[in-house]
């Protein structure tokens, strides 16, 4: 399903991502998007591995290409911009000027979105044909077919802003993502960002599926 493009001897292409945190936000499977002037060096293929070189923490991360989006600034929701760390298209721009002094809210970028390698290979090969097929469409489809992907991305965010269960069921219900803004009193003691972080990082426990992926026993 995975392939390798672009390259003599099957060579894989790498992009370079500044800051010494990012590489552990890419391991984290919180980082999924990265905004770009757009340039052909950045024109994945769906579904190629590509390398995250990260210089300044020294460190390189395979990735998996999700998709691969071109559009203003402006008309990028805030659910994409959530998954590169924005909380909105104002803060945004002014981020991205620090690289390209020259953007506004109507300038061209290029959105690629994408997962770790060993992330994508844990999923079924159902959801990996269906992410690949659907990319980030799939994020705000209202039945979450992918929500181990995307839901565990923005969760990430919101605890890195300092938010627990209350904000984060916030922001699912603010982005139509939820419908019940509620939680059992026993989960009381996750409105602390710390709290719910160590169940955000157990990625295999009933509570991460209850807490983090909302879902219910039948």
């Amino acid at each position: 399903m995975v392939m390798n493009e672009s390259g003599e001897k099957g060579s894989i292409r790498e992009m370079i991502f500044y800051g010494e945190m990012v590489a552990q936000l890419l391991k984290l499977d919180m980082r999924l998007l990265t905004l770009r002037k757009p340039n052909m060096k950045y024109d994945f293929e769906i579904g190629e591995v590509i390398e995250a070189n990260c210089p300044d923490s020294g460190e390189k991360v395979r990735l998996v290409v999700v998709d691969n989006l071109k559009k203003p600034l402006k008309d990028f929701s805030l659910l994409e911009l959530a998954l590169d760390g924005y909380d909105g298209v104002e803060s945004a721009a002014y981020d991205l000027t620090k690289y390209y002094p020259d953007i506004d809210e109507r300038t061209v970028m290029q959105g690629v979105v994408t997962m770790t390698e060993d992330r994508f290979l844990k999923l079924s090969e159902e959801k990996q044909k269906l992410l690949l097929e659907l990319g980030f469409s799939a994020a705000e489809d209202v039945d979450q077919p992918l929500k181990e992907v995307f839901l565990h991305a923005w969760c990430g965010w919101v605890i890195t802003r300092g938010g627990g269960i209350r904000e984060w069921r916030g922001f699912l219900l603010n982005n139509d993502l939820a419908s019940i803004y509620d939680w059992e009193e026993e989960y009381a003691e996750y409105e602390e960002a710390e709290k719910l972080a160590e169940i955000w990082l157990d990625r295999e426990s009933p509570l991460y599926r209850e807490l983090i992926l909302v879902e219910t026993e039948e």
